[in-house]
């Protein structure tokens, strides 16, 4: 029998085998500019993986992934402003190589882990780009909340992608049925004028199960048309 150990060892060097693999399209795999690990402690214990990509002494970009990702998910744009930039992004507690600490995950464990990798990567006085994605937009938002002091003196732009700002488990079709219009011979396909959704505890149910998505062709297709775009690369998909 297998314990829950050696379970989670497996886990965890699965995981990392999907961070580090290789693609055919050149920006999706890991930034050949060198990196420096920033060591990042919460006041609960959870580890941080920090990384800092680019000179030292350009302005700051710093990338806050969404749920599920981590640091990696950040390749291409890490690839494309290394050079002129100094990019810092970190995996977000619970994911990539962060660990969990000992606080319940909350929208104040995400505001204190961004305020203190700003500390951790910030020189002195400097203000930085936040672009946040998902959870990442969350992310600047609970740190705006819990932490207002912070953003003149830290931010000197913010971006929010593909995120929102309330009732975000109710407005979001995570694994979408019809929710997207669906063209055929240019008329849309509801139910009743409505888009059709995928029932909340059945979503949350599959989400939240701790057993891989199982990979082939039907789910290759499902993310191709559900979740990205019939014209989604291979790689892309994967």
């Amino acid at each position: 029998m297998v314990s829950h150990l050696e379970t989670g060892a497996l886990t965890a060097q699965f995981r990392a085998g999907l961070r580090t693999r290789s693609f055919a399209t050149a920006k999706l795999n890991a930034p050949t500019a060198e990196h420096r690990v920033v060591p990042v402690t919460t006041a609960d214990g959870a580890q941080l993986r920090v990384h800092v990509y680019g000179p030292d002494t350009a302005p700051t970009l710093v990338l806050i992934h969404g749920w599920a990702c981590s640091i990696e998910y950040w390749n291409p744009q890490i690839t494309a402003f290394a050079g002129e930039y100094r990019v810092v992004s970190y995996d977000q507690r619970g994911h990539g190589e962060s660990t969990l600490g000992t606080a319940a995950p909350s929208e104040h464990t995400l505001a204190d882990d961004l305020s203190a990798v700003l500390d951790a990567t910030l020189r002195g006085d400097e203000k930085a780009v936040l672009a946040g994605h998902s959870m990442g937009g969350l992310t600047i938002q609970a740190w705006a909340k819990h932490h207002p002091e912070q953003v003149s003196r830290r931010a000197s732009a913010v971006l929010l992608a593909n995120t929102a700002n309330a009732a975000i488990r109710w407005e979001t079709d995570m694994l979408p049925v019809l929710n997207k219009q669906l063209t055929v011979a240019q008329y849309p396909v509801t139910l009743l004028g409505a888009p059709v959704r995928m029932p909340q505890p059945v979503s949350e149910s599959l989400l939240f199960a701790p057993l891989p998505i199982p990979g082939g062709w039907l789910t290759q297709q499902i993310f191709r048309g559900r979740i990205l775009t019939p014209e989604a690369t291979a790689d892309e998909v994967d």
